[in-house]
């Protein structure tokens, strides 16, 4: 495994795939040569990438539209008390409002007394266009100051126990599950890939789910070792 390195260019040979990385801890770029390759990144960067993408994978992209989404992890100095209705899960969904709720961060921690959590909170923003824009521009103290007040519904007291908001924003996020982007259509070109090139992305659902990126991945992995010869026990 190569870290800290970014493939800037794809070409797709008859026989093998060139790829050009550049390791950015040591400020240079190699050129990488295989017999197969499996594109695991969104599908909306492959016209930025590929040398001489597909007609049918551009026709796929072009269809596809994504939704943009604000992350925040607020650090807490211990857990936010729960007033009505059950107590805090690891999703939690807060009624009536336009975000999407909240995940306990340290769920899986193994303690029996109370103490410091991460909470993250997340919005997809569903808006028009051009709201979504002037949404994606708004600034920290702005996006801080909505998603306290948020939280503050359920929990007063979050002020109080916020030490620190980290807010992330994603402007290409999730791909949306258009008509024409789950079943044949549009998808198709991506669905089985070409030659030596295969995807395993949630993009080529149209749904992003970790269900689905697991699962074209799986599938990628098992058609890439098909056709190198390797026998492998199926696992769909």
């Amino acid at each position: 495994m190569q870290q800290n390195a970014l493939v800037f260019r794809v070409e797709q040979g008859k026989k093998d795939v060139a790829c050009d990385v550049y390791l950015a801890a040591e400020n240079r770029s190699i050129r990488v040569i295989s017999r197969e390759l499996i594109w695991a990144a969104p599908l909306f960067l492959i016209p930025h990438v590929f040398a001489a993408p597909r007609p049918e994978w551009l026709a796929a992209i072009m269809g596809a539209d994504y939704a943009p989404w604000v992350v925040a992890n607020l650090t807490l100095s211990e857990a936010p008390q729960t007033r009505a209705g059950q107590p805090l899960a690891w999703d939690n969904v807060l009624h009536d409002s336009p975000a999407l709720g909240y995940v306990v961060a340290t769920h899986q921690q193994l303690r029996y007394a109370p103490g410091p959590t991460v909470i993250t909170w997340y919005r997809a923003l569903h808006e028009e266009s051009a709201s979504r824009q002037r949404r994606l521009l708004q600034g920290r103290e702005d996006w801080a100051r909505e998603i306290l007040a948020d939280l503050a519904v359920p929990h007063p007291e979050i002020r109080e126990l916020a030490t620190r908001i980290d807010i992330h924003r994603h402007a290409h996020a999730m791909i949306r599950p258009l008509p024409g982007r789950l079943w044949g259509g549009a998808r198709a070109a991506c669905e089985t890939g070409a030659g030596n090139i295969r995807f395993a992305h949630a993009d080529v659902s149209g749904l992003s789910l970790f269900e689905e990126a697991n699962y074209r991945g799986v599938l990628a992995a098992e058609r890439t070792l098909a056709r190198l010869g390797v026998s492998f026990a199926s696992s769909l």
